[in-house]
């Protein structure tokens, strides 16, 4: 029985893949060990299978975000030795750094290998084993190689620089700028540098967060209200600081100048009168279903709201159905 579950044991750890998170493509290659490997990924264990087996590699599949590679050997003496190669052109080479003394946290991404010093190719013929890893990495250990460190840890920081996810799908801001018919709104979408984001010493996205252009929209047919061949202006709906020019079928917003207001009567913009001598209303020139009381010729008092569904009308002097207010 306990042959069986060595057994299960050893093949659950010959080649170990856990999906990555990022969406990006895992990292995959071989490793091996002189003679008892323990091989890391951030602190997860992903393989431990070359146990007395130097001449072996076993493969590996790790995330592909994965910040820190990280590998326990214990020697049985004579000569130690690491040796692994990656997708992502990790080897092991004297860039590692190697220690003889175990850290706490001296597989996870973060740790402070600063004291460490740099792995030391080992000379010693180890022939073309593994033939996996032939030619395409160096065997590295400390400078205690031949014996003199028996259990030994090395690691390796993989720069990760930042990738744009997917583009949002495009937002409005602004109105349509059409009145009527097909006019052009104005939008935007923006990606953020997280596919990966940069890991440390990584360098940041290239390139704008944000990108704009303007599309067609529409905001109701204009029918007979601009005629082909036809220069015409009519109220923009709501607002009487602007008004509505109808250019080849398309009417356009346009503004009034400071301190005046469309006067449909006159096809231009004017300024502000309030109260008529005789009037006892006037209209709010900012909100078509509102309106002034009058006294003394001028508007007094807070914009009262006609009923719902209701403007104000100004020939009338009083609230009336939208359809026949028609600055509204």
């Amino acid at each position: 029985m306990k042959l069986t579950m060595d057994l299960v044991l050893v093949l659950s750890l010959l080649f170990v893949t856990v999906a990555s998170s990022s969406g990006l493509a895992d990292i995959t290659g071989d490793a091996t060990c002189d003679n008892q490997m323990s091989f890391y990924a951030d602190g997860v264990l992903y393989s431990g299978a070359n146990d007395d087996s130097w001449p072996r590699s076993s493969p590996v599949s790790i995330p592909g975000d994965t910040q820190v590679v990280a590998v326990k050997c214990v020697d049985h003496g004579v000569v130690g030795g690491i040796k692994l190669a990656l997708s992502n052109g990790i080897k092991t080479d004297a860039t590692w750094k190697c220690s003889a003394t175990y850290e706490e946290g001296w597989n996870l991404p973060g740790f402070d290998d600063s004291a460490w010093g740099n792995a030391v190719l080992a000379s010693y013929n180890w022939g073309s084993n593994p033939p996996s890893l032939n030619g395409k990495a160096s065997w590295i250990w400390t400078s205690g190689y031949r014996g003199e460190d028996l259990i030994v840890y090395c690691r390796r920081v993989i720069v990760v620089n930042g990738g744009w996810s997917d583009w949002s799908e495009w937002y409005s801001y602004g109105p349509c700028k059409a009145c009527c018919g097909t006019g052009r709104i104005n939008q935007w979408r923006s990606r953020t540098c997280t596919n990966p984001a940069p890991g440390p010493g990584g360098a940041g996205c290239v390139g704008s967060r944000y990108e704009f252009r303007q599309a067609d929209c529409q905001s109701g047919a204009c029918r007979d209200r601009c005629p082909a061949n036809t220069v015409k202006y009519f109220p923009y709906p709501g607002d009487r600081r602007r008004f509505c020019q109808c250019d080849n079928r398309v009417a356009k917003p346009m503004n009034c100048g400071p301190g005046t207001v469309w006067n449909q009567n006159y096809w231009t913009c004017v300024h502000d009168t309030h109260c008529g001598s005789a009037s006892l209303h006037t209209a709010d020139q900012t909100d078509c279903t509102k309106f002034y009381k009058c006294v003394l010729g001028r508007p007094v008092g807070d914009a009262i709201s006609c009923p719902e569904g209701l403007a104000f009308n100004p020939n009338s002097g009083n609230c009336d159905v939208i359809a026949s207010v028609l600055e509204c």
